[in-house]
């Protein structure tokens, strides 16, 4: 009787030991998983940044224009309304 319960006591210890390393394993693979997660958000920030930061030079490149616009169209307003 005693012999069976210490080769259930080793069996046990393995089956313990077995399972603290694939709950090791699995820390590392959700570790993994969540830098991913993690760079690939970032590079999508970073993207989206890009494209911000793109058309708000182009609205900076449209401003000049419009302003001469804007002014050239107030002037012909003013020679008109003077006619």
């Amino acid at each position: 009787m005693k012999l069976i319960q210490e080769i259930l006591c080793v069996i046990g210890g393995f089956f313990f030991i077995y399972l603290g390393t694939v709950f090791i394993r699995a820390q590392d693979d959700v570790r993994a998983l969540k830098k991913e997660l993690q760079t690939s958000r970032m590079q999508s920030i970073k993207k989206v940044q890009q494209q911000v930061d793109d058309a708000y030079a182009s609205l900076q490149d449209l401003n000049q224009p419009i302003a001469l616009t804007h002014k050239f169209a107030s002037k012909l307003n003013s020679f008109f309304k003077k006619r």
